[in-house]
């Protein structure tokens, strides 16, 4: 009687490794998915800021070339309006309230948004804040026989 009781207990060796193993297995699982979940996030994260940056880069340079003051194509100045429209849509606060007061404005000089773009672009970079007034660029193309900048 003795042995077949003995035989009938479980195993609670085996029952704890098992319990052990399912336990490990749970709690590794369960880290996968958390950070498959966290670097989903962070990626998404990531892709929102490099779009951000792209357009607000793209803002500023169509704005730049607009605001060299010589007369512009039917393309550029599309393109500095969808600039324009960029910014409304994703730029920052401050972005929008200089754009907001230059068009209640009527200014179509664009140094103060283009100064405010630049700063928030180096943030991004993480580059040191720079002063000093936007300088436009602009060279005599040799088609072109007048001065127009």
């Amino acid at each position: 009687m003795e042995q077949e009781s003995a035989t009938r207990r479980p195993p609670w060796p085996v029952v704890a490794t098992l319990a052990t193993i399912v336990a490990t297995a749970a709690l590794t699982m369960t880290g996968w998915v958390v950070v498959d979940w966290r670097t989903g996030l962070r990626e998404l994260d990531n892709d929102r800021r490099e779009r951000r940056i792209e357009h607000l880069a793209d803002s500023y340079v169509h704005l730049a070339r607009a605001g060299q003051g010589r007369s512009l194509t039917d393309h550029e100045m599309q393109a500095a309006e969808d600039a324009l429209t960029w910014i409304q849509a994703l730029g920052t606060p401050e972005q929008i309230r200089v754009l907001t007061e230059l068009a209640d404005a009527g200014d179509s000089d664009w140094t103060r948004l283009l100064d405010v773009i630049r700063k928030d672009l180096r943030a991004q970079y993480q580059l040191p804040p720079v002063d000093g007034r936007i300088r436009p660029f602009c060279y005599q193309r040799t088609w072109d026989r007048e001065k127009r900048c």
